[in-house]
């Protein structure tokens, strides 16, 4: 008679049925593989960790992960799943001896660095949770949330040089921008808030600048970066440029309000083209026009003017790649 496909034929070792559940799927073959063990097999016991925690059982899971712990101490990834559970379970002590106990084993485990990162920060242990942020991102530099966890934990410790250069390598890997990090640089560089380095943050402006006009950018409809903007502005920018600025945010906010009147939009176009905003311009002049409002040959000839000239805006991009648009805007102002 031929043996089952789906069983081992003959004397089975643990090792047999742990291919075997790979291969089918079904638990109970791991759970076969721990008792042929004699409860040596740690690689059994994780699977069947990691199945219950697929499951949200996570009081199981902890307690599989144990027994894999107690056959194979220095298994690291079972030490980082029962640190999840514990997590989960809302044991933060547990939970932080276990992650520190992954990075003794393997440093490399960015995942376990940057869960660390997150404990130390609900425990308030601020330079312990920046330092586990810089090292996740040492580890894998692609990850944007990481930058951004690093900025928040940079921001925390009173580093504002750091925090920018963190939240902006989060955006240069297309994250969004965070809200928070813009209202406290903002803050921070308009107080002239003194660093635990020890540095003064007005030194900070240009690239506080930057940063805010890159969030901005990346962000256009979270209100939270035009204000940071605006408030940095005001407290740091010329009086002449204060002016610019909280003309082009009177006229946004009164668009916000009437946004059926051409005039304002106009005016808005206007003001944006004055701060050097010139996507935003052609945008309130299409705006305007789409309202039946008369094209304004000022806007026209400025708008030509910077995309030939691939002049750079105040946001940090050059004009030359709004070309589409302003030919689009040019073509209906002259219809």
């Amino acid at each position: 008679m031929l043996p089952s496909m789906h069983q081992p034929e003959v004397a089975p070792t643990a090792t047999m049925w742990m291919h075997l559940g790979d291969l089918t799927g079904e638990i109970e073959h791991y759970e076969h593989a721990w008792t042929l063990s004699k409860q040596h097999l740690a690689r059994a016991k994780l699977k069947l960790g990691s199945n219950a925690m697929r499951l949200e059982q996570w009081e199981e899971a902890r307690t599989h992960l144990s027994d894999a712990l107690g056959a194979r101490s220095h298994y690291a990834e079972a030490w980082y799943c029962r640190a999840v559970c514990s997590l989960k379970l809302d044991a933060l002590d547990t939970a932080l001896a276990d992650m520190r106990k992954v990075i003794t084993l393997d440093p490399t485990h960015y995942q376990a660095w940057s869960s660390l990162g997150g404990l130390f920060a609900r425990q308030k242990m601020k330079r312990e949770a920046l330092y586990a942020f810089r090292q996740a991102c040492a580890l894998r530099s692609d990850n944007w949330q990481l930058w951004q966890h690093a900025a928040l934990a940079a921001l925390d410790v009173g580093l504002f040089e750091e925090s920018i250069f963190s939240a902006g390598r989060s955006l240069s890997l297309n994250g969004p921008p965070a809200p928070q990090i813009s209202s406290l640089i903002s803050q921070a560089v308009a107080k002239d808030i003194k660093g635990t380095d020890g540095r003064y943050a007005r030194r900070l402006l240009p690239k506080a600048r930057e940063l805010l006009a890159n969030s901005a950018s990346a962000q256009p409809n979270e209100p939270v970066h035009w204000e940071a903007r605006l408030h940095l502005e005001k407290q740091c920018g010329s009086t002449k440029e204060k002016m610019k600025r909280e003309a082009l945010y009177a006229f946004r906010q009164a668009c916000a309000l009437r946004s059926d009147n051409w005039q304002l939009w106009q005016h808005a176009a206007l003001a944006a083209l004055d701060v050097g905003l010139f996507e935003e311009s052609i945008f309130s002049a299409g705006r305007s026009l789409s309202l039946n409002g008369p094209p304004a040959p000022q806007i026209s000839s400025l708008i030509s003017q910077a995309v030939a000239k691939d002049i750079k805006g105040t946001d940090g991009r050059y004009a030359r790649r709004l070309l589409p648009k302003a030919r689009e805007l040019l073509a209906n102002s002259a219809s």
